[in-house]
């Protein structure tokens, strides 16, 4: 695993306090650049080789247009189990799935963020529920390792939001469901939505991954 740069460092906590809350035991990131791939990872040393070569099988597909970015993927190991190119054999006879995003930023670094748990019985539309926060925090490590990298500089694009704005974003982003962001700040559904959606459209994102990935990278939330 390479070493993470300092400021990336200190993220560590708020990945792992997110990791806690949400019932996941770790986490993994591979970043593409023109100046190569780089990869982190909580996970113990022997899951190392399998979780790189997993973070490769997803990025490969994009190259070729078989996978959206900012959209998230759910696996567990039957169903890696049935991908040749996906051996969980040094794993032992663990269960554990996980959630994975494919990102893309305005200057076209990739990045493969994941996390992952052991044991049975998950909750997958709990897990499919998280994505935004999940995407937020690749954003903001994301940026802080193209920013601590001299050979692949990230240009943070200018967006403005409201101050309103924003409590909604960071509310949907933290996982609050739109009725829950609307009793949290006092205002009808229907504002919510409007927000959203001019949110969306401020920050030129389909989705609120997508939104929240680069809110995360631009430090907005």
């Amino acid at each position: 695993m390479n070493s993470l740069p300092a400021l990336a460092r200190s993220l560590i906590p708020h990945l792992d306090a997110f990791c806690d809350g949400a019932g996941y035991h770790y986490w993994s990131f591979y970043r593409v650049t023109a100046a190569g791939a780089a990869y982190h990872s909580s996970l113990p040393e022997r899951w190392h080789a399998w979780a790189r070569a997993h973070a490769e099988y997803l990025y490969a597909p994009v190259r070729g247009a078989a996978l959206q970015p900012m959209t998230p993927v759910l696996w567990n190991r039957s169903s890696l189990e049935r991908l040749a190119t996906m051996p969980v054999t040094d794993l032992g006879e663990e269960a554990f799935d996980g959630l994975s995003l494919i990102l893309v930023d305005s200057e076209h670094h990739y990045s493969v963020f994941s996390v992952i748990r052991t044991g049975v019985g998950h909750d997958h539309a709990l897990m499919d529920s998280q994505h935004g926060q999940l995407a937020w925090l690749a954003g903001v490590l994301h940026h802080h390792l193209c920013e601590e990298s001299p050979a692949t500089p990230l240009e943070t694009p200018s967006i403005v939001l409201t101050g309103r704005q924003r409590d909604v974003l960071r509310l949907l982003v933290q996982g609050a469901s739109p009725q829950q962001a609307a009793g949290e700040l006092g205002v009808t559904l229907r504002t919510i939505r409007f927000h959203q959606q001019q949110i969306l459209e401020r920050m030129d994102a389909r989705t609120l991954a997508v939104a929240a990935f680069k809110a995360g990278i631009m430090g907005l939330v």
